[in-house]
């Protein structure tokens, strides 16, 4: 069910909240432990992939979130897969609405958050 409302909306690589291991959409994920790494690195999620909106270089990775030279493989296989998967690669695509829905800070303005989330879905 979930893949045909993907497929529907356009949304190729999946919801940026998905965990970046294991990701069952990039099975590389789950059968090399090396992405367990990144996981407890900070790489938590799909998200946290892109730096200021842009996917970046293994260097500025390596740099936040301290990963070891030897990773720089797996860089390359995740890059190529959000390159494949990802329309407006290496910008960030954007979050979906169920996305922001999922992501919403209870300490925001609840009335505001979903007028603006309906707002502009229907406009």
């Amino acid at each position: 069910m979930w893949s045909g409302i993907w497929r529907n909306y356009g949304w190729h690589i999946g919801s940026l909240l998905t965990p970046a291991y294991p990701n069952y959409l990039f099975s590389l994920s789950v059968i090399d432990n090396f992405f367990n790494t990144w996981k407890r690195s900070g790489i938590v999620n799909v998200k946290a992939l892109y730096i200021g909106g842009i996917f970046p270089t293994f260097e500025q990775l390596q740099n936040k979130f301290n990963l070891p030279q030897s990773h720089s493989f797996r860089y390359l296989q995740v890059r190529s897969y959000i390159t494949t998967n990802s329309p407006s690669f290496p910008n960030f695509p954007g979050e979906t609405p169920i996305e922001s829905l999922l992501s919403f800070d209870p300490f925001q303005k609840r009335c505001s958050f979903f007028y603006l989330l309906i707002f502009f879905k229907f406009t």
